[in-house]
């Protein structure tokens, strides 16, 4: 198989694993984030008019999701499954060029989704989850030697979440 469809299947795959996810309800974390984009979403400012430490990122995702999605507990759900997704070709590619292994590469983005379902609820949809697919690309360029400045926005971005 080659590369292009390998990865695209191991993506397709990670979300598949992470279906699991649409049906957690939403812990204190979500709500407050979900509270924050709600108020947000009628006007409000974050950090003003709504209270949580994290940087803003993560209220604007939950924002998007709602408004696309509509306000479910599974709307932001969708964007675990596309983080997953994104992160599976990325962990394959660490794995596969630092092992030379595409074997390792493979197994390191399916065993990513089963772990990220087996921590359950509290700790899905939380601002980590959007920060992996960020770090493990910007890893990943970063270990190509070559590509540092776009390896250093990723993770620069991911910092905002």
């Amino acid at each position: 198989m080659n590369e292009v469809r390998l990865q695209t299947a191991l993506a397709a795959t990670a979300a598949v694993l992470t279906l699991p996810v649409l049906a957690y309800p939403f812990g204190l974390d979500q709500g407050i984030y979900a509270t924050i984009a709600e108020v947000m979403r009628s006007g409000g400012k974050p950090y003003i008019d709504a209270w949580e430490m994290r940087p803003p990122a993560i209220f604007y995702l939950y924002q998007l999701a709602l408004a696309v999605f509509g306000h479910h507990e599974w709307s932001i759900r969708i964007f675990d499954l596309i983080a997953l997704a994104a992160t599976a070709p990325a962990l394959y590619r660490i794995g596969r060029d630092t092992f030379t292994s595409r074997t390792i590469g493979g197994a390191a983005a399916l065993i990513a989704p089963l772990l990220y379902v087996a921590f359950g609820y509290w700790d899905t949809a939380q601002p980590e989850t959007y920060m992996i697919p960020l770090l493990s690309w910007g890893l990943w360029l970063w270990l190509q030697n070559e590509r540092f400045l776009m390896a250093g926005i990723l993770f620069g971005v991911a910092i905002l979440f």
